[in-house]
Parts: structure tokens; C-alpha cells; sequence
């Protein structure tokens, strides 16, 4: 199903002089389970309301308005995505039409919805160290251990997939890159597993949470 429905897509591409987007990022809440001291979303619980979830009725609708336009890739995004126990769901959906599908993840449920999370080409996990202390100082709660234990849950039940570890990266934590880029345990035989950095400061900007990001990845 999903090589025909990329074959179908590349042919709208194509005929539209591509013109028509080729990707749908979807924020699927802009709940979160986190605090991290360089997001807003966790912030006081400010966006912690049910209001901020999207509608399932809407969605599956609007799934397949994306498949007749041409979609290529649909990202569920947030937030924390999966704090919309709906997200699987989705996801499963746009697998079954067809569409390539990824999702950016604190790693706090992933175990939880571990059969929805099966369904996504790409799994991307946020994890800015491997250093307890660090990364619940960066990310205002104690879960590097639950996340990692959840990521090889998951990764032990999955066809071959793209896992990508994402952090967000300043003087804090730069020394850290080395160690996460070195963990082949976190990414199991016969999937790959890439890296990326944000937000990376300036050698004169000072480390944490005042410190002014520019534009980075890598």
C-alpha cells in the first residue's frame, strides 16, 4: 500500500510542477508531561488544558483530505503527542493509506501506546543527555531511566524503522553529544539511528536557560 500511494503522490507532484506541499506537520495537542527550561509548553502547565487536543472526529477526515491532495509525510507533533490517547490512532490511519509517518517524543508513553508507535517510519525520542543529574535539570523531571527502559521496549517489538535522537543542545550539555552518539544499545541491530542537535549557543553566550540560541543542526 505505501509504494503505491508513494508512486500516486510523486505523480500529483510531478503534474502540479510541484507546487503542493510534501509535508504535514500535526500538532496533535500542545499538552505536556515535561518542563523543560527552554519550552514553553510545559511551562506552569500553560498549555495543559483538554482543549488543546484535536478533535479525533476532524482528524481522520482531514487524513484523507491530505492522501487526495498528495501528502507524501504527516509528523504527529506537539506538545507531547502521544498525551492525545487518540494519537495512535492516527498514526495507524496514516499508515494504512500509505502516508510516511514520524513522530517527535519526550519517550515518557511510548511504551504506553507501543503498538500505535509501531506503526510510524520514523521514531524521534528527545533525549539532550545521558547524564541523570543534567538531563532532569534540563528537562524538569527525573525520566531518563523510564525513557531509555520505554525506547528499548520498544524498539525490541519493531519491524525495521529510523530511530532519531534529538537534542536540544547549549554549552550545558555539548560535552554530552559524544556519549549519545555512541549508544548503539538505544538503537537496536538492523535500524538506524541518527542525531541532531538545536539550538546550539555561541562560545561567548553563557550555558542553560538564558542563553540565546542561533540556528544549528548537526
Amino acid at each position: 500500500m505505501k509504494y503505491s500511494y508513494i508512486a500516486k503522490s510523486a505523480l500529483k507532484h510531478l503534474r502540479s510542477g510541484f507546487k503542493l506541499p510534501y509535508m504535514v506537520m500535526f500538532e496533535t495537542t500542545l499538552m505536556c508531561n515535561m518542563f523543560c527550561e527552554y519550552c514553553i509548553f510545559g511551562e506552569e502547565g500553560k498549555f495543559n488544558d483538554l482543549k488543546t487536543r484535536a478533535v479525533r472526529e476532524r482528524i481522520f477526515q482531514r487524513i484523507d483530505e491530505m492522501c487526495e491532495m498528495g501528502i507524501f509525510a504527516l509528523s504527529f507533533s506537539g506538545g507531547e503527542p502521544l498525551l492525545n490517547p487518540n494519537t495512535s490512532d492516527y498514526i495507524a490511519y496514516a499508515a494504512e493509506k500509505g502516508l510516511w509517518t514520524s513522530m517527535p517524543t519526550n519517550g515518557l508513553l511510548i511504551r504506553k501506546y507501543a503498538e500505535g508507535v509501531a506503526r510510524l517510519d520514523m521514531l524521534e525520542v528527545s533525549i539532550d543527555s545521558l547524564n541523570p543529574q543534567r538531563f532532569a535539570k534540563r528537562r524538569g523531571i527525573d525520566g531518563l531511566a523510564k525513557i531509555l527502559d520505554n525506547l528499548e521496549f520498544v524498539l525490541a517489538q519493531r519491524r525495521p524503522f529510523t530511530t532519531q535522537i534529538n537534542a536540544a543542545v547549549n554549552l550545558e550539555n555539548l560535552s554530552d553529544l559524544p556519549e549519545l552518539g555512541d549508544q548503539p544499545s538505544h538503537c537496536s541491530q538492523h535500524r538506524a539511528c541518527s542525531f541532531s542537535g538545536q539550538g546550539l549557543t555561541a562560545p561567548c553566550l553563557p550555558a542553560g536557560p538564558a542563553a540565546r540560541p542561533a540556528s544549528a543542526r548537526g
